[in-house]
C-alpha cells in the first residue's frame, strides 16, 4: 500500500507492467508471460504459451490487449495478445529484429522499430554501417503494417538508442517521436505514423538521453549536455518542433526528468560536487526542491 503496511509477495518473475484498469500486472518469468492479481487474487498464472522468449511487454491503453516482443535467436516478432479473444496476432512477422512496440492512444494500431539482421556485428568494437533499421505502424485488427520512417544509408543506419523505457514514443498529432544519430550525435526526431519526412527536434555536438513525454503528449523532456558540455541539465521541446527550453541549469547536473500524471510537476535526480545524487521536484516554474533530506 502506498500508505505504508506490509509487502505482498506476488511470485517469481521480472519487468513487471500493471494493466491500465489496474489490479492486474503482467510480468516475465523463464522465457513467458504471466499475470496475476495485485490483490492476491487471481493467484500468478501463465497468460498463453507462445515459441521463444517474451519480453518488453505493453499494455494497451483501454487495457484489452497486450504487446509483446517474441525473440527467436536471429529475428523477433510483434506479438499481440487478446485477453478476451485468448489468442495472439503477429504484427507482419519477418526475418528481422523487430522491437519497442508503443501503443497509440486509441489502442488500434502499434509502432515499431524493425532492424535487418546482419551477421557483421560483434560483441565489442563499433559498428558504423548496417542495412538501414526502419520504424513500422501495423493495425491492430489485421496485424499489416506500413514503414513510417526509414534511416538513411551511412551514418546513422545503425540504431543506437537513448536512456529511456521507450525508444519510440506516440505524440499528440499522430507524431512519432525517436532518436536518430544522423549527424553522428544522438538526436530527436519526429514523423507521422502515416509517413513523411523526419522533422529534426534537437541540434548541436551533443547527447540527447534519459528521454521522458508530457502527460498530455505534446512535448517532450529529456536531459542533455547541449549547452553545457560537461554538465547535463533537462530540456523540453514540442514534439511537433519548436524552440528547445531548458528547465534547470546552473552548476550541477539533472538527468531522468519524469512528469506527474496531472502534467503540473516534473521529477528528476540532480547532484553536483558537494552533494550526491538525489531525487528532486519542480513544480511549475518554481525552484526546485529535493524530496528527502540529506545525512552525511
Amino acid at each position: 500500500p502506498i500508505a505504508g503496511g506490509e509487502p505482498r509477495r506476488i511470485g517469481e518473475g521480472a519487468h513487471p507492467a500493471i494493466s491500465p484498469k489496474g489490479g492486474t500486472v503482467a510480468y516475465n518469468w523463464k522465457g513467458q508471460v504471466w499475470t496475476a492479481g495485485l490483490s492476491g487474487e487471481p493467484k500468478p498464472a501463465q497468460l498463453f504459451k507462445a515459441r521463444g522468449t517474451a519480453n518488453s511487454l505493453a499494455w494497451s491503453p483501454d487495457g484489452s490487449k497486450l504487446a509483446f516482443v517474441s525473440r527467436r535467436g536471429t529475428h523477433s516478432f510483434i506479438g499481440v495478445y487478446d485477453l478476451a479473444a485468448k489468442s495472439i496476432r503477429w504484427m507482419d512477422p519477418s526475418l528481422d529484429e523487430d522491437e519497442d512496440p508503443v501503443w497509440s492512444p486509441d489502442s488500434t494500431r502499434i509502432a515499431f522499430r524493425r532492424t535487418p539482421y546482419t551477421k557483421a556485428f560483434t560483441l565489442f568494437g563499433p559498428k558504423r554501417e548496417a542495412p538501414p533499421w526502419s520504424i513500422r505502424v501495423a493495425t491492430v485488427a489485421t496485424g499489416v503494417s506500413k514503414q513510417a520512417f526509414l534511416a538513411e544509408a551511412g551514418r546513422g543506419s545503425v540504431y543506437y538508442p537513448t536512456v529511456a523505457d521507450k525508444q519510440v514514443l506516440w505524440a499528440e498529432g499522430d507524431l512519432l517521436v525517436f532518436p536518430w544519430e544522423r549527424d553522428g550525435w544522438n538526436h530527436l526526431y519526429s514523423v507521422p505514423a502515416a509517413g513523411g519526412s523526419p522533422k529534426r527536434l534537437t541540434y548541436g555536438s551533443c547527447e540527447v538521453e534519459y528521454v521522458a513525454q508530457g502527460a498530455d503528449r505534446k512535448e517532450l523532456l529529456f536531459n542533455s549536455n547541449c549547452d553545457d558540455i560537461d554538465r547535463r541539465h533537462i530540456y523540453r521541446v514540442p514534439a511537433a518542433g519548436g524552440p528547445l527550453t531548458p528547465v534547470t541549469t546552473g552548476r550541477g547536473i539533472e538527468w531522468a526528468p519524469l512528469v506527474s500524471s496531472d502534467n503540473k510537476a516534473l521529477l528528476f535526480f540532480r547532484s553536483d560536487a558537494k552533494t550526491p545524487a538525489r531525487a528532486a521536484l519542480l513544480v511549475s516554474f518554481g525552484q526546485p526542491r529535493d524530496l528527502t533530506p540529506l545525512s552525511f
